[in-house]
């Protein structure tokens, strides 16, 4: 095993390659519309800091010099001063402006991003009515866990490697990252949440940086093969960046294209120049890249309490003015904290003050650790200003609802079904009454007692899985339980039991809308009369935030410009394609809640109400109908006689 002493010289051109990394998660995560696959650029940084570290690694054990404790002091300079920096602001930001359920989802993260292990964190918490990405200031600290967990076994397994197996070492490393890459692939079709966020299934894309250092590739020696892989290896980062959705099945195969680039790219520049590699060491790019780390860490918290808060620029002002606004900011302070908290800590002031540094931060660590613990299990020291509207927001599915709504028995989560289900309870059919069958996804959930409650002389039975919408087929990104739900639904239970009526209620997408007609048309096949609910009122806010924003803001059209327009559309399709085309009927919750009737004793925002009841919003986040406004729909529907 030998590593080439260029290898440890400085690499402008891998700043510049930084830059671009950072450049694409920020354009992403502002919401630049043409960059939302802008996420692949922490897999550029995974493949990076592999080649990075492991050039280190290597070459000091060809030296003889490697030292753990070296590397993992390193590590520590490197991680962890911008990062208490950043907890410090972003934890005082939270205790200023999250409602208290919020505070609680964020102490736990606080803990798990000062110990590496955040990404377990919000791996645990992964679930349909986890809190918005939006409410988590510290969700790209993921990351941060998946790297300093690879970096706790690396080392130990490059030492032990160049001892027993020194003359193969690429080759086991190339095995390691095949079966890595093919686990990924696997878990990613499987169980998407742990392929991203578990450091084992991102190891791959670290061992393919390390393999460069080995020589794996073959030396591009000649200029024209070197401008051809560097043109290869942009394209392989931007197109992904520029094509992909959040539909994606990402990482696994997904992730591949942008690795190769960026591995291309370093492969590229270790052999010579290329046009690519002096644009990308070029003063701006490299400077960029200088403050990366920094820059990664600020921009998150920025973007969440802008969205939130509007920390920055008034809601009032156009999304393009937040978003410039955010850049300048995590820029500004990203600077700062390169040159006064990066810089003296690893080779400025601070570099040999060993003591002091580290129990300086271990008193912080531990103030912030200690603080968050007590957030995250025991609610303690919120802030006593907490808007009155807040408790409804932290309420769970149930603690406010006069009926059970059946939670984790006959509506539960696509991972749990069917275990959880039991048609005993929830598909029981009462003699003397009309059967008539919930079926749908959380939103039909959520109307379940409501509907129990409006009309009891049906025997109301209820199928409800949240995120599957009650349709024979589905799209290949959404939870393979759904079909699983189908295949129960319409291959086994309907024609053993068949029922009077099936009330279909989803959040309705456009894809849903050809699934539909085919799945109205086995229903009238097998003589099963349909009802079909449309799409509810959506923001994209909670509504209890915005109706605060806008108390607070003394500015009612906040709502209004927050309403999705999509919700609108769906519906204004689904009342055509009803009436025209399916000939069925439909029960608009959009026309029964935003009507002159309904409005009379509440206020309005877009035309629909902003109350379910004095102080309880109509939804209880950004698109599920709190149990007030389920009550006030189903008024709509009995002075309406739409059911039975």
């Amino acid at each position: 095993m030998s590593t080439a002493s260029p290898q440890r010289a400085y690499r402008p051109d891998i700043d510049g390659l930084r830059a671009v990394a950072v450049l694409l998660v920020l354009l992403d995560h502002i919401q630049v519309k043409r960059f939302a696959g802008g996420f692949i650029g922490v897999d550029v940084f995974f493949v990076i800091s592999g080649y990075l570290i492991g050039a280190h690694i290597l070459n000091d054990l060809d030296a003889g010099t490697f030292s753990l404790a070296r590397f993992y002091e390193r590590r520590f300079r490197r991680i962890v001063p911008a990062l208490l920096a950043v907890l410090l602001a972003t934890t005082f930001l939270a205790y200023r402006y999250f409602f208290p359920g919020e505070l609680v989802a964020f102490g736990q993260t606080e803990v798990g991003a000062l110990f590496s292990f955040s990404n377990i964190v919000f791996w645990q918490q992964a679930g349909y009515f986890d809190l918005p990405s939006l409410l988590k200031p510290l969700l790209h600290t993921w990351s941060l866990g998946v790297e300093e967990q690879f970096y706790i076994v690396f080392p130990l397994l490059l030492l032990l490697l160049s001892r027993l197996l020194r003359k193969h070492l690429a080759a086991v490393l190339s095995i390691l990252t095949a079966l890595g890459f093919v686990a990924a692939c696997f878990y990613t079709a499987h169980a998407r949440t742990a392929a991203f966020f578990l450091a084992p299934l991102r190891a791959w894309e670290f061992l393919l940086g390390t393999l460069l250092v080995l020589g794996i590739l073959p030396a591009l020696s000649r200029p024209w093969q070197r401008e051809l892989a560097a043109a290869a290896g942009l394209l392989l980062i931007l197109v992904p960046a520029l094509l992909y959705t959040e539909n994606i099945l990402f990482p696994g195969l997904g992730a591949l294209p942008p690795c190769l680039g960026a591995a291309l790219l370093i492969a590229s520049g270790q052999a010579g120049p290329s046009a690519v590699s002096r644009l990308l060491a070029s003063p701006p790019l490299r400077a960029v890249g200088l403050i990366s780390y920094s820059l990664y860490l600020w921009h998150w918290p920025l973007q969440v309490f802008q969205k939130t808060n509007r920390i920055l620029v008034p809601d009032r002002y156009p999304q393009w003015v937040a978003q410039i606004a955010v850049l300048a900011a995590s820029f500004f302070l990203a600077a700062l904290s390169w040159r006064f908290v990066e810089q003296p800590f690893r080779t400025g002031i601070f570099r040999r003050s060993r003591l002091p540094v580290f129990a300086s931060a271990a008193l912080l660590a531990s103030c912030l650790a200690w603080y968050g613990h007590i957030l995250a299990n025991f609610g303690w020291f919120l802030p006593p200003y907490m808007p009155r509207s807040a408790a409804y927001l932290d309420s769970t599915r149930t603690s406010e609802d006069p009926l059970d709504l059946r939670w984790g028995t006959c509506y539960v989560e696509p991972s749990s079904f069917p275990a959880a289900f039991q048609p005993s309870i929830c598909l029981a059919d009462l003699p003397g009454k009309p059967h008539y069958l919930l079926l749908g996804d959380s939103h039909a959930g959520v109307l379940y007692p409501s509907l129990k409650a409006g009309f009891p002389q049906l025997n109301l039975s209820q199928l409800n899985v949240t995120g599957c919408s009650p349709t024979l087929h589905h799209p290949a990104w959404l939870p393979a339980d759904c079909s699983a739900v189908s295949r129960f639904l319409f291959e086994d239970y309907l024609l053993l039991h068949p029922v009077d009526t099936v009330l279909l209620v989803a959040r309705w997408k456009p894809w849903d809308l050809d699934n539909l007609g085919e799945t109205i048309d086995w229903f009238r096949q097998h003589h099963i009369r349909v009802i079909l609910f449309g799409p509810s009122i959506e923001f994209d806010q909670s509504l209890v935030r915005l109706i605060e924003i806008a108390h607070h803001d003394h500015d009612p059209a906040v709502l209004a410009r927050h309403r999705e327009p999509l919700a609108v559309q769906i519906d204004q399709q689904m009342t055509v394609l009803a009436r025209d085309q399916w000939h069925i009927p439909y029960i608009s919750i959009l026309q029964d809640l935003c009507s002159p009737a309904a409005q009379s004793a509440a206020e309005t925002a877009a035309g629909c109400p902003v109350y379910g009841a004095p102080g309880v919003a109509v939804l209880y986040d950004t698109d599920h109908l709190s149990y007030a406004g389920a009550h006030l729909f189903v008024e709509a529907i009995q002075s309406r006689r739409q059911l039975p």
